[in-house]
Parts: C-alpha cells; sequence; structure tokens
C-alpha cells in the first residue's frame, strides 16, 4: 500500500521531532489535580513547559524556531503555522501521554515571540 502525502510529512516531522526531543529531558510533577511538566536541555535549561491546563508554552525560541523550520523547509511546503502547531501537538501526545497521565495538550501557548527572524 502507497503511503499518501499525508503520511509522508507526518513521518517527515516527527522523525525530526525525535531529534530534538529524544535530546530534552522530561520532568513531570503531578497529583490529583495539579499536572505540570518541563523538557530541559543538558544544561538544565527550561525549553517547553506544559500546564495543568493542557497548554504548551515555549520558553526558548531557537528550539521552537529550528521545529518551525522544518515545517516550511520540506519540499511539499504544505505546513503553515496552524499545520505545525496541530503536527508538534498530535507528535508530542503521542510520545508523552502516558507521563501525563492521559492528559492531552491541546494548544501552544503564545509564541508569537518566537517567530521573528532573529
Amino acid at each position: 500500500m502507497m503511503e499518501n502525502k499525508e503520511d509522508k510529512i507526518k513521518g517527515f516531522m516527527f522523525n525530526r521531532f525525535d531529534g530534538i526531543f529524544n535530546e530534552l529531558t522530561l520532568d513531570v510533577e503531578y497529583d490529583d489535580d495539579y499536572l505540570y511538566g518541563k523538557w530541559l536541555n543538558e544544561r538544565n535549561e527550561e525549553i517547553f513547559h506544559r500546564n495543568n491546563w493542557g497548554y504548551l508554552w515555549v520558553i526558548e525560541c531557537g528550539t521552537y524556531r529550528k521545529l518551525r523550520s522544518y515545517s516550511v523547509s520540506f519540499k511539499y511546503k504544505l505546513l503553515n503555522l496552524n499545520e505545525f502547531e496541530k503536527l508538534l501537538i498530535e507528535y508530542l501526545n503521542g510520545k508523552y501521554s502516558g507521563q501525563f497521565n492521559g492528559k492531552l495538550i491541546r494548544e501552544i501557548g503564545d509564541e508569537n515571540h518566537c517567530l521573528d527572524e532573529g
């Protein structure tokens, strides 16, 4: 069975996401009412965090820009910002849902400060 274009894009992006998230450490704190997670780099600096309400917040712009650049440089050039964010959320929910007791990430917080070219 031939892979469709959407599956090819998803496979390409998820492999690139793996390249970044496999190098980050996820630290999760939770009890019955509270859930918080943060992704840390090798220097123990926070890159992303998620809160109890399903928001993923971008803390360090460089990593976010790198992830985003994959979505606009891919040969199909089909992923606008909303499509990229949907795919990133799908990836994170698939990869980390067990660590978050099945609580899903629903949205990416205000990362607009990370979208400049600087």
